[in-house]
């Protein structure tokens, strides 16, 4: 990086690819979008995508080197590799730690997730500075002993990506009553598959469900889904998209009904948020900070954790009035539209580095 008088350098360690369409991934790219405006500086270290926990050589090999920044940003993603070396980094520059999800992760065995639950928390004990995308977040590594001072809620930015609109309500219903949408990739936790159990219980002329997200990333989930959505019940009421640019969510959300969010956890809930601030009603599981998010019979409709009774009745609740999903998407933009817009973000979120640069 070349550099100019106060200008600010980051070096941000990730994972994989940091194009990824994730909400992780996605707030990575809008602070780095910002950078130049906070005289500021993102270099992306992304460190190979391997088994657990193998992947604490590439950040050794990948930290040891580091020698041109002002600030490490270590994202959650790769906190538990980066937890046995942070100790001699932090002799050289100051670390933060960008925590997205909760400790140990949330699509893990209960072995991995333990050993990284401890390791996770080992890093940000070490960071200077802990940024969290929500108050939920920051209540849960307050209750694990990080220390309250250290850490500083950032959460998402509420405006979306510009549309790119290319299918109209009526296109996505095909011939029933309302589309739905679920904007998640394929991982156990997100509950693609207690969606479908749900979808199946409606009425055949009732919705018609519309999957948005990477495929991908589980294969073994991947073909449960598969096999499930090619059922004699479900084989004309799904339609799978796979991953999709966020002007592409963005223009798929303006012409949807409603959104389903079956996840079992949510460290903040970006699809939820985004769907909100278009206008859309959410059908979701009242898990950790989705309620902070939702309220629930105003803005959407919450229901028990795994009970998909209860979500195939909210889903017809909302399906069957049209004009009450329409009162609940105004409510739920309405809402959105008292959150931060991601310039406000950025501003948060560099005023905070900044101020761990100085000391």
């Amino acid at each position: 990086m070349s550099r100019s008088p106060g200008l600010l350098r980051l070096t941000l360690v990730t994972e994989g690819d940091p194009e990824q369409l994730t909400g992780g991934y996605l707030y990575q790219q809008r602070m780095a979008q910002a950078a130049a405006q906070h005289e500021a500086q993102v270099r992306f270290l992304a460190v190979p995508r391997r088994p657990f926990p193998i992947g604490t050589i590439d950040v050794r090999r990948e930290l040891r080197p580091l020698d041109d920044a002002d600030v490490l940003v270590v994202d959650s993603i790769v906190a538990a590799l980066a937890a046995p070396w942070l100790g001699w980094v932090t002799r050289r520059m100051a670390v933060i730690g960008l925590v997205h999800q909760q400790p140990g992760g949330a699509d893990h065995g209960r072995l991995r997730a333990a050993v990284q639950r401890r390791l996770d928390l080992q890093a940000y004990r070490q960071a200077r500075r802990v940024i969290v995308v929500s108050d939920f977040l920051a209540e849960r590594l307050v209750g694990d002993r990080i220390p309250r001072e250290s850490i500083v809620v950032v959460t998402p930015g509420r405006d979306p990506s510009d549309r790119q609109q290319s299918v109209t309500g009526d296109e996505l219903r095909r011939g029933r009553q309302a589309a739905l949408l679920c904007v998640s990739n394929w991982m156990p936790n997100k509950g693609i598959h207690l969606l479908l159990e749900a979808v199946a219980r409606l009425q055949g002329t009732m919705a018609t469900l519309h999957l948005v997200g990477e495929p991908s990333l589980d294969t073994g989930y991947a073909r449960r889904l598969r096999t499930r959505i090619g059922a004699a019940d479900l084989r004309e009421r799904v339609i799978v998209h796979g991953a999709k640019s966020p002007p592409e969510v963005a223009g798929l959300m303006a012409a949807a009904d409603v959104l389903v969010h079956p996840s079992r956890h949510e460290a903040y809930g970006s699809a939820v948020a985004e769907a909100m601030a278009a206008g859309l009603p959410v059908v979701a599981f009242a898990v950790d900070n989705l309620p902070n998010l939702v309220r629930d019979g105003i803005d959407g409709i919450l229901v028990p954790f795994g009970q998909i009774p209860s979500l195939t009745a909210a889903i017809a609740v909302l399906v069957g009035d049209p004009a009450r999903r329409a009162t609940v998407g105004a409510a739920a933009r309405a809402r959105a539209m008292t959150w931060p817009t991601w310039a406000q973000s950025a501003d948060r979120f560099f005023g905070a580095v900044r101020e761990i640069a100085r000391g």
